[in-house]
């Protein structure tokens, strides 16, 4: 049967129509992108569906998504889903996940029409981002001068100033194809291409257009092989890109303490202390990669291949949408070698997921037969229990038995730790009245 999602992927305005008069929920979360349906939709330009969405009670403002609608539909210039948007009230200076707000996400995309528009209905110009980026710099780093022009009477006459440079510079100074090669093999944790550009004499300090250099790129995505292998060479640890964000603070902001680790020591004073803070804020939200190399050990040392990891997980994920069954997730076991305590990269464990996702049989299944370690914890200090909570947080009907039954296998320490983070994490829930609240 086609989801709701499929159904928004290719545009069938009519199935969605039958589908939600027939209960669907018109604020379904993707598993795997962690969207709701209205924010695929909105950044899809789907403009029908969008309004069919809020019609039947989509939320606009909902808690429950990684990407905000109307920053998806800003910053892919969807004038038509905007205004949709903000005559359903939603939230005009909301930041997404990644801190980028719809007016940034309008003018890093160049477009002016919707800047326009958001400014009209009160949008705040001068918003920083998790950089300390306003609008106008995003156009200007992004060659958008009539953006800026928009921008320039709400924004401070040093960003108008830095804007209109970052623009002019754009125009004199191309950047070389082999220098940006690097910085790119650099963000993908290709070794060898960053070693081989290094051998043939290249830039060490190359920087694209927006000003990033190797180092920042390593950092951000915490390829200690190679932040280490750049600094070794030389590579400026103090390098600013447009926004004034130099590799440590790349390392904060991406929540690795491997390579924040690395760079903390030998980072200017200046740089640490807004790095520090900016870690600080990554740990409140459970969002810090901690360095644990017993769980590399261990994810090298289970053997299992790509595919067959994917398949158990996917037996391990429940959902209305469809999903596996806990005979899927035992036959791997039993059956095709998966071994019980099987982890993801970062640590994540077929009980996390269940618990996640609400998959009571299978959870007791895991402890009570195959008596998996229920007090274990991923990359980010996340034990099942505290993914319990995510499942509390979607449908307190659902999630609560699979948080009761956890809490009374937990240790008491993580009890006490998880207790305290799903108070930090419901109460928004139980103030707007979220989903059987």
């Amino acid at each position: 049967m086609e989801s709701l999602i499929d159904a928004i992927a290719t545009n069938d305005f009519d199935l969605v129509q039958d589908m939600l008069s027939q209960g669907v929920s018109p604020n379904l979360v993707d598993d795997n992108s962690g969207e709701s349906v209205l924010a695929m939709a909105a950044g899809q330009g789907h403009v029908a569906i969008v309004e069919a969405l809020l019609e039947a009670g989509a939320d606009a403002n909902s808690l429950d998504t990684t990407v905000w609608p109307l920053t998806a539909a800003a910053g892919r210039g969807h004038v038509d889903v905007v205004e949709a948007l903000l005559q359903s009230d939603a939230e005009i200076n909301s930041l997404d996940e990644d801190g980028v707000s719809a007016i940034s996400a309008a003018a890093a995309g160049g477009h002016s029409d919707i800047v326009e528009l958001l400014l009209e209905a009160g949008a705040d110009a001068r918003m920083k981002d998790r950089y300390g980026e306003r609008a106008i710099i995003k156009a200007g780093r992004n060659g958008h001068p009539a953006v800026v022009g928009v921008l320039a009477p709400y924004s401070t006459r040093q960003d108008q100033k830095k804007a209109i440079a970052l623009i002019e510079k754009a125009r004199r100074q191309p950047i070389n194809d082999a220098a940006l090669a690097f910085i790119d093999a650099a963000r993908e944790g290709d070794i060898e291409a960053v070693e081989a550009y290094l051998k043939e004499g290249g830039d060490v300090n190359s920087t694209d257009d927006e000003g990033n250099c190797a180092l920042s790129e390593a950092a951000g995505d915490g390829a200690l092989d190679i932040v280490s292998l750049l600094i070794d060479h030389g590579a400026d640890v103090n390098c600013e890109n447009s926004c004034a964000a130099v590799p440590l603070i790349h390392a904060a902001a991406g929540g690795y303490s491997s390579t924040f680790d690395v760079l903390y020591p030998i980072t200017r004073k200046k740089y640490q202390e807004q790095a520090k803070k900016i870690k600080e804020e990554m740990i409140d939200g459970e969002l810090w990669r901690y360095v644990r190399p017993d769980i590399d050990e261990m994810f090298d040392r289970q053997q299992v291949s790509a595919d067959k990891l994917e398949e158990v997980f996917a037996a391990a994920t429940y959902s209305t949408l469809g999903g596996g069954s806990p005979d899927d997730v035992s036959h791997l076991i039993e059956h095709e070698g998966v071994p019980e305590n099987v982890i993801q990269r970062d640590g994540t464990t077929l009980l996390m997921e269940a618990a996640e996702s609400a998959y009571h049989e299978l959870v007791e299944r895991l402890v009570s037969i195959y008596k998996v370690d229920v007090d274990v914890t991923n990359v980010f200090g996340k034990c099942a229990l505290r993914f319990a909570v995510e499942a509390v947080r979607r449908d307190k009907n659902t999630g609560q038995p699979i948080y009761d039954y956890l809490y009374r296998v937990t240790n008491s320490a993580l009890r006490l730790r998880v207790e305290k983070v799903k108070k930090r994490v419901l109460t928004p829930y139980l103030r707007s009245g979220g989903p059987n609240y």
